[in-house]
């Protein structure tokens, strides 16, 4: 009998250290491959270089990325994702970032910017046409949840130790694995155009939340900046085509009453090479490759003359008619890629080309 009893607390034992082992293992193997690229941990080529989930279901640990990356830096990116990369040796800016961010949603984050970011003395605000709109986008799997300035289980679950990270782990090491550290970049042609349907209006309402960012900014001897991101000429046209372009010259007008921003969607030399194997710029109609990213981040925090267009109350009808002239005169060229536009189906979103040139 005390054999049994003897013979039971050693397998209890083994079972609690056995346990209390796994959840240790699960938890260094999160912080090692760190999916959301947020504890920063060392590199490697081939096993976890390839961050495809760096920006996936951040609203659910966006403020544990804030707490922990925020101390120290005096610049900082936030509002959509389509400017998420700065260069490596950039030590004093942070990137705050969410997937198909809406402006209300920005808000929320610039309100806490000053107290994660202390020492931060600009803030650049990044935003474009469907940031004013509550379209459905099968991208968000997750909401924001309220800030919550201490750390809190919470923060310790949803990066070290949830079913979703350690799937994204997993994810991570085998897509690195496969592409052998290759940093391989697929073009989508189609991807950000299919099944995006706008409702009859855009959120007034965003306007206010800007306003409400400019006050926050200069209560807090923060420099706020605005930029209207990078998109390609192809969503320029879809937006055309489904009537709204008017609308989108309407969003920029009050924007350029609110404040200066600059314009990066304006026509430049970046955004009208086709979404082909040859494209060197952007990966799909709204996301820059993480070359240009990282070239429009470093001008914008310098003094280098930018490729975005700096639009004023003054100047933006001007730009805006040159736009619209540069657009029809571009669909008038392309009338083939204007059609296939106009009739996307919903394959087309899976078409991919892997890019010839990673630059």
């Amino acid at each position: 009998m005390e054999e049994s009893k003897r013979s039971q607390k050693y397998k209890n034992f083994y079972f609690v250290v056995v346990l209390v082992l796994s959840f240790f293992l699960i938890i260094l193997f999160n912080y090692f491959v760190d999916p959301f690229d947020i504890f920063k941990t060392k590199t490697f080529k081939g096993v976890n270089n390839i961050k495809i989930y760096k920006l996936t279901n951040k609203r659910s640990a966006i403020w544990t990325d804030m707490k922990l990356n925020g101390k120290g830096k005096k610049v900082v990116f936030t509002g959509n994702c389509l400017l998420s990369y700065g260069a490596e040796e950039m030590e004093d800016v942070a990137f705050f970032n969410l997937t198909v961010a809406k402006v209300h949603e920005v808000l929320e984050l610039f309100k806490v910017i000053p107290e994660v970011a202390p020492d931060v003395k600009k803030v650049y605000v990044g935003m474009f046409f469907d940031d004013f709109w509550e379209t459905k986008n099968d991208e968000v799997q997750d909401v924001l949840k309220p800030y919550n300035k201490y750390y809190s289980v919470d923060d310790f679950v949803n990066y070290l130790f949830s079913y979703n990270t350690t799937k994204y782990s997993v994810d991570t090491l085998l897509k690195s694995i496969e592409q052998k550290g290759e940093d391989i970049v697929y073009v989508y042609p189609y991807r950000e155009l299919v099944d995006v349907h706008y409702k009859d209006s855009y959120n007034k309402s965003s306007f206010d939340d800007l306003e409400k960012m400019v006050k926050i900014a200069k209560k807090n001897n923060i420099e706020i900046v605005f930029y209207y991101s990078p998109i390609h000429v192809s969503k320029k046209v879809s937006i055309y085509e489904k009537g709204l372009w008017d609308v989108n010259n309407e969003i920029k007008r009050k924007l350029a009453k609110i404040a200066p921003f600059y314009d990066y969607s304006i026509s430049n030399n970046y955004n009208q090479d086709d979404l082909d194997e040859n494209s060197k710029y952007f990966v799909d109609s709204l996301h820059p490759t993480k070359k240009l990213q990282e070239e429009i981040v470093k001008e914008l925090v310098s003094d280098d003359e930018k490729i975005g267009v700096l639009v004023t109350e003054k100047n933006v009808d001007e730009i805006l008619d040159k736009d619209t002239n540069h657009l029809k005169r571009y669909m008038k060229q392309h009338p083939a890629t204007v059609q296939k536009i106009s009739n996307l189906k919903a394959e087309d979103k899976k078409v991919k080309i892997r890019q010839k040139n990673v630059i």
